[in-house]
């Protein structure tokens, strides 16, 4: 049995990504749960993003109903993928570190100057050269492996603020 995939593309260059073994991913899990402890007291406390919560789990009777319920579910997103950016902007140095090397092993990224291969991010020195000088870029990278990796985390965090009464 293969490990979940997910192609995407990062400002031009088309990666390949590849969900970690559980046994790889548990520690990660782990570390992440407590970094993002600050940035889930954040989301408890943030009136705007419970409604916006609301709205989206609305009924949807009506077309207008519908379409306001999909703008926000929309703009929730959006938000969830703000504070999970900043969540990875605020990580210790040597977990943001971790996190990138262990990513690596399971990435590979095709550019315009790769003549259409995918290569290997963990191969050779070439993870380094990539992101060299592209700390956003590598922000981005990141960001997807955490959302391909972590989702089911992710989802409940969602279904737990939209439980919670507001303080």
């Amino acid at each position: 049995m293969s490990l979940p995939s997910k192609s995407v593309v990062i400002d031009g260059n088309q990666y390949q990504l590849q969900m970690l073994p559980t046994t790889t991913g548990i520690p990660i899990y782990s570390r992440l749960l407590k970094s993002l402890g600050p940035v889930m007291r954040g989301l408890l406390a943030d009136t705007a993003m419970r409604q916006l919560i609301e709205q989206a789990k609305g009924n949807g009777e009506t077309p207008e109903a519908l379409a306001r319920q999909s703008a926000a579910a929309h703009q929730l997103g959006q938000r969830f993928v703000v504070l999970i950016v900043e969540a990875v902007e605020t990580l210790p140095t040597e977990f943001l570190l971790e996190l990138a090397q262990t990513f690596a092993q399971t990435s590979k990224v095709t550019t315009k100057d790769s003549g259409g291969l995918a290569l290997e991010l963990s191969e050779r020195n070439l993870f380094d050269q990539h992101f060299a000088g592209r700390y956003m870029h590598l922000t981005k990278w990141i960001v997807e492996h955490v959302k391909l990796n972590f989702t089911d985390f992710l989802a409940s965090l969602v279904a737990y603020v939209a439980r919670v009464p507001a303080a």
